[in-house]
């Protein structure tokens, strides 16, 4: 069941799973790298770990992401 409601990646707890709605940033750089690491709306992105840094996984890739990148990814949370 997908939530409506859209928060930002950096929101999501260890182990939630949501999906990618909109990357709300004009910024380039921060669209570019967004883009060079295949995130895309209407994927589904999980929080493997919070800390020391963001560590999520999409299909069976692992990536970390800067809090300042994942503040800029909207999802919604799927239960």
């Amino acid at each position: 069941e997908e939530s409506n409601k859209l928060i930002p990646l950096i929101s999501l707890k260890k182990g939630e799973k949501g999906k990618i709605n909109t990357i709300c940033t004009s910024q380039t750089e921060h669209l570019k790298k967004i883009i060079s690491m295949g995130i895309m709306p209407g994927m589904t992105i999980e929080m493997v770990r919070r800390f020391p840094t963001l560590l999520c996984q999409i299909g069976f890739s692992q990536f970390a992401l800067d809090d300042e990148i994942a503040k800029y990814i909207l999802v919604s949370i799927i239960n």
